[in-house]
């Protein structure tokens, strides 16, 4: 994560800068194609053919995977502090067993398993954190008074099957006031105790929550730290609000796209 950080604050300001050098009144932009956006997922995956990315963006990750394997292997090359233990991983996921009377390795981890993580974790990376700041400039768009600032009892038995309905959790006013209603200062320092265990789950919650939650929102908080410095996010003709999400998608993305325009701030010298 300290490795990243630099990384995550060079690119914040370099784009602001690029939004600066554009020498414009207003900026317009559609933040999803800004920001990041990995393709759209179609119907089920195209009934049930379950591919996340096309045959070329597979043969991609996989050529990286297969060569940055290659590379690491070859340690001389490397300096040691350098050197990130990946093929040790595949090493330690391969296993010696008994069969019967013979003995074979079985390996359980493969460069076909790695290029699917890899993948995995672009798209949970990149695509949900993406859709999050997207969401959060045009919430602070519509909602410019706000950037001028700076659980339920359940009986559960083993074996049971549990589908929690988070969006709809989230949206339930007995959890939150006017829950259509844009105020961060809900998870304000003074107020963020008052939310209900268990009622706010944008990463899950327990042993097994997201991974990247702390990427997520470093990424996000560095992101519009650095735009807010010099702009104002407004709205232009484009916008849509309130915005209308889509029913035929895995994320949660609007029908008509994210429709922005930055604003150069006025500062009192």
């Amino acid at each position: 994560m300290r490795t990243m950080l630099t990384l995550m604050d060079e690119s914040a300001k370099q784009l602001t800068i690029y939004f600066k050098g554009q020498n414009k009144n207003i900026v317009e932009l559609e933040l999803k194609d800004t920001l990041m956006s990995t393709g759209k997922i179609c119907n089920l995956f195209q009934l049930f053919d379950l591919k996340i990315a096309s045959t070329k963006v597979g043969n991609l990750f996989q050529l990286i995977v297969n060569e940055t394997i290659s590379l690491r292997e070859e340690k001389d090359k490397l300096k040691y502090e350098e050197y990130l233990y990946l093929p040790e991983a595949v090493k330690a996921a391969t296993q010696k067993c008994e069969i019967g009377k013979t003995s074979k390795n079985v390996k359980f981890l493969t460069n076909e398993d790695i290029t699917a993580q890899a993948i995995i974790f672009f798209i949970d990376g990149f695509e949900t954190t993406s859709s999050l700041m997207c969401f959060a400039g045009h919430e602070l768009a519509v909602n410019p008074h706000i950037h001028k600032k700076g659980e339920p009892t359940l009986k559960i038995k083993v074996g049971d099957l549990c589908w929690l309905p988070i969006f709809g959790e989230q949206w339930d006013p007995n959890y939150y006031p006017n829950p259509e209603t844009f105020d961060p200062e809900r998870f304000s320092e003074e107020n963020k105790d008052k939310t209900r265990s268990g009622t706010y789950l944008p990463f899950g919650i327990g042993p097994r929550n997201c991974i990247g939650s702390r990427f997520a929102l470093l990424e996000t908080k560095i992101l519009f730290f650095y735009l807010l410095l010099d702009f104002d996010i407004v709205t232009i003709d484009k916008i849509e609000d309130p915005l209308k999400l889509r029913k035929d998608g895995v994320f949660v993305l609007p029908e008509n796209s994210f429709h922005v325009g930055l604003k150069r701030t006025q500062r009192d010298d």
